[in-house]
């Protein structure tokens, strides 16, 4: 859906009607989506009902041209294109919001957004030098607010408030997605898992009051492939699959005759490049998952729900990324694949002031792992290369 741009009226929005919403966006490192949420179904979601989306809009994150990684978009920072960045952004959010408004014959009561670190950062034309070194330190993980710019017709003036973050690597978009799944309300001794899986894998474990994330880096491997050739899911299930076959092996080479010229299966087609690209990327994944578990002094048998979050949400096969090791196979019969949590997660922290305070305190109280760090994550993550 974020490959072009591209809007709806769904699930009994009405365009030209006006009606009391708000806007969601998870501004992400590749994409941007938005959703027109009616204001009354948040209060009915807490009752069993159902969110009733309004709209939708989704696009490219423009800032690609300067790069598909954060790194290359802090260097262009640093190079003074800090400037352009913004704007490039600001363009596609104020075309994102006016297209809803026009659809909908009014003006949303409030827009939200969330995004990691960076793209918050960079939107907010903040400081990044120090985000792309060590000691990774942001200049601010509180609520912002971007003030609307004047001149724009149907959108003139509106402003965008920002969630808060935890870290550099665990930005507001992760917020989000644990407000979601309950981690801000964790207080029945249940030991939650969640990891969401995009352009970097971050995770966090919650049990109680006490909450550890962390973050790896996963490069595009979830979001297309290593070269961009293959679908995140569809990656997952075919490497499943050319397993189950004996196409690949254990250590994830490519046999003969596919080795040079990859495998094929209709119009898509696997290379050792993209195999590698998501192996790297799945064994920083479940190490992260195997040292929360640690931190939090518990283990894959006592873990009692998984929430799988990212861009490729529903369609992910979950036996099959067991398959393939992308977490510790114990917790394959535990796990929900979410979808979009950052979406969610915007409406409730803008819907209800009580959820703000309590995203706020989990913000606060969140310890935070740093992987390269830890001395166990090279060991781990070693073992955890082969399928």
């Amino acid at each position: 859906a974020g490959a072009a741009k591209g809007r709806s009226a769904a699930n009994g929005g009405m365009p030209g009607r006006s009606a009391e919403y708000l806007i969601a966006v998870d501004l992400g490192t590749t994409t941007v989506a938005m959703q027109a949420v009616a204001a009354d179904s948040l209060r009915e979601l807490k009752r069993g009902g159902r969110l009733r989306i309004l709209g939708e809009y989704s696009c490219m994150n423009p800032q690609r041209r300067w790069g598909s990684d954060v790194i290359s978009r802090l260097q262009a920072a640093e190079r003074g294109e800090a400037g352009e960045l913004a704007e490039a952004v600001r363009d596609v959010l104020e075309e994102g919001v006016e297209q809803l408004c026009g659809e909908l014959g009014g003006r949303p009561e409030s827009i939200w957004l969330a995004g990691n670190t960076s793209m918050e950062h960079l939107l907010m034309e903040l400081d990044t030098r120090t985000l792309g070194r060590y000691p990774f330190t942001p200049v601010c993980l509180q609520e912002m607010c971007l003030p609307g710019r004047q001149g724009k017709d149907g959108v003139s003036g509106l402003e965008i408030r920002l969630l808060p973050g935890i870290s550099a690597f665990v930005g507001a978009d992760i917020t989000a997605g644990l407000l979601a799944c309950g981690f801000a309300e964790c207080e029945d001794g249940e030991c939650r898992l969640f990891i969401d899986l995009g352009t970097n894998g971050e995770m966090a474990i919650g049990r109680g009051d006490r909450l550890i994330c962390t973050a790896a880096a996963a490069g595009p491997a979830f979001e297309g492939g290593a070269g961009v050739n293959v679908p995140g899911t569809d990656m997952i299930a075919l490497l499943a699959e050319m397993l189950e076959g004996g196409v690949i092996d254990e250590t994830g080479l490519l046999k003969e005759p596919f080795f040079d010229t990859g495998w094929q299966k209709g119009e898509l087609r696997i290379t050792q490049q993209d195999i590698r690209g998501l192996q790297m990327a799945k064994a920083a994944v479940c190490a992260g998952v195997e040292l929360l578990m640690e931190a939090m002094g518990t283990d894959a048998s006592r873990i009692d729900k998984v929430f799988l979050a990212g861009g490729f949400g529903y369609f992910l096969d979950v036996e099959k990324a067991a398959r393939i090791g992308l977490f510790p196979p114990q917790l394959a019969g535990r796990v929900t694949a979410v979808g979009n949590t950052s979406l969610l997660g915007a409406c409730l922290y803008g819907g209800e002031e009580s959820l703000r305070e309590k995203a706020e305190a989990m913000c606060r109280r969140a310890e935070v792992l740093n992987l390269a760090e830890l001395p166990g994550f090279e060991q781990k993550y070693l073992e955890r290369l082969n399928f």
